[in-house]
């Protein structure tokens, strides 16, 4: 598991944490339920095309309704998330994130083994290239 702590004003002592893991499920139903905010999957196990068994009560974040291989899922309610449809696909699921005031972006990626390393990053670099831009 990995703990982010936002970086804000050295000043103010209180820090939120945000504790997240990655896992690759290769289509198991197990997941191991710690004290988490957020879980980057790859693989999840799938019925009727929907990640089933491992989200109950969880915000889900998947591509569409079709066969997906990259999720996100937010067990914290105070997260907020908002799924960036345009830069995700069945094999990336890219979030913008709010909590509190701080803002920061998760990504969860498969990568085929058989596929090129820089398809799967194309869309992500293009929007981290947009938001460049936008902040200069």
């Amino acid at each position: 598991m990995t703990t982010l702590q936002p970086q804000g004003n050295m000043a103010n002592r209180h820090r939120e944490q945000i504790n997240f893991y990655q896992i690759n499920l290769q289509r198991s139903r197990v997941i191991a339920q710690e004290n988490t905010d957020m879980v980057m999957i790859q693989e999840p196990y799938l019925y009727r095309n929907s990640p089933k068994e491992i989200t109950r009560g969880y915000r889900t974040y998947t591509h569409g309704n079709g066969k997906s291989r990259a999720a996100i899922i937010i067990p914290n309610n105070t997260i907020d998330a908002l799924l960036l449809m345009q830069y995700s696909d069945k094999d990336t699921v890219l979030l913008e994130i709010q909590k509190g005031n701080k803002k920061f972006y998760a990504a969860s990626i498969y990568m085929d083994y058989n596929e090129e390393t820089d398809n799967s990053l194309k869309k992500l670099k293009v929007y981290c290239n947009l938001q460049k831009e936008k902040n200069s």
